[in-house]
């Protein structure tokens, strides 16, 4: 919480002594009148009708009136607010993220985030606010501004109610799906978020997961975390403005090479290969098998309309399809794949008489 005005003392002398600055009529409110030190977003400034070009070319924020930097409140005592000496007020929204910034990462930091509809005014007054107060200052070295987040194909608002919350929604699906579902959008375009993206994202991590399964024969490798290979094609794309579209793209090309491969040793490599590239974007969390049985969230249940088997229910099965193989009674064992089947769970016979199970997502 903002406990004056100007909680780190900053910009009070820095607006109205350093020349960066002046007071509007009667003295209210401190204004900024700057160019912009780092020529971020000149284009919009001048384009876009939310500034203007001064003298030399140089593009300043707001409009000639420029941008308050404090709020003066008159006649509205019951608000908060605090003394100045500008009169009773409080900070203005853009003041409070410069001073905030400033007290707890410094003059300089590395990244500054936000939606891309606060490019303007919003960060553009922070730029001119605090490098004007921190001569020399870059203020944040990189802006990474998201887009918007559209519900089901609409505009996401509180007021038509079509938004998700996180804990509804983990209900029925592992927080690894929510996470995949926002990776496979870059950050910056728009997100359309929905149910069906979730029941996608279920089968994607499924098809990854399957060719763990396959490729590490049930031996889940160690991985040391610092031990990143930059090397790997899912690497680059995450150099480039964190593409992860791209990244994940170059995961599933490998998991298409472990499928055409028949050497065993080759297909463990790759394996590795695409758990290490899933794991550097916080996926593949889950033991394969374990997300292969129902790790997957309800989704992973939700194949046919029959009643859900339990665990013990489908070895009980499996083991009477095994028996009935070994009497070569193949009609009885057809039949039962065909139960099993029917609940949405898929048999797969193994080298050596083993046999594995798996359950059909939704999707």
């Amino acid at each position: 919480h903002l406990s004056s005005p100007y909680p780190t003392g900053l910009y009070q002398a820095d607006v109205s002594e350093e020349g960066s600055g002046y007071l509007d009529e009667g003295g209210a409110k401190p204004h900024l009148s700057s160019p912009y030190p780092t020529g971020l977003y000149q284009a919009d400034v001048s384009e876009e009708g939310g500034g203007y070009v001064g003298e030399g070319g140089g593009a300043h924020q707001g409009t000639p009136s420029h941008a308050a930097v404090g709020q003066a409140e008159v006649g509205q005592a019951a608000l908060p607010g605090w003394k100045s000496p500008w009169g009773w007020g409080r900070p203005g929204w853009h003041i409070e993220c410069s001073a905030m910034s400033h007290r707890y990462l410094g003059p300089d930091f590395d990244i500054h985030g936000g939606g891309q509809d606060l490019i303007f005014p919003h960060h553009q007054n922070e730029i001119a606010q605090s490098c004007c107060a921190h001569p020399g200052s870059d203020y944040a070295r990189f802006w990474m501004h998201n887009g918007m987040v559209l519900s089901e194909g609409e505009k996401m608002s509180k007021s038509l109610g079509n938004f998700y919350m996180v804990q509804d929604l983990l209900k029925d699906f592992p927080g690894e799906v929510l996470r995949l579902v926002l990776l496979q959008t870059h950050y910056r375009q728009p997100l359309n978020f929905s149910y069906d993206k979730c029941r996608q994202a279920v089968q994607s991590l499924t098809r990854l997961y399957g060719a763990l399964l396959q490729g590490e024969d049930g031996e889940t490798p160690k991985q040391d975390p610092d031990a990143i290979d930059t090397t790997q094609p899912y690497f680059a794309p995450l150099l480039q403005d964190l593409n992860t579209p791209k990244a994940l793209a170059a995961v599933f090309d490998l998991v298409g090479q472990l499928n055409k491969t028949k050497d065993i040793t080759a297909k463990r490599a790759i394996a590795a290969q695409i758990r290490a590239g899933g794991e550097i974007m916080g996926l593949l969390q889950h033991d394969p098998e374990s997300w292969l049985k129902g790790a997957g969230g309800t989704a992973m249940s939700q194949a046919t309309d029959s009643p859900p088997l339990s665990e013990g229910e489908i070895t009980n099965l499996i083991a009477a399809r095994q028996a009935a193989k070994a009497q070569k009674d193949f009609a009885k064992a057809d039949s039962l794949r065909q139960q099993l089947g029917d609940h949405g769970i898929v048999v797969e016979d193994q080298p050596g008489g083993k046999t594995r199970w798996r359950k059909v997502s939704s999707a």
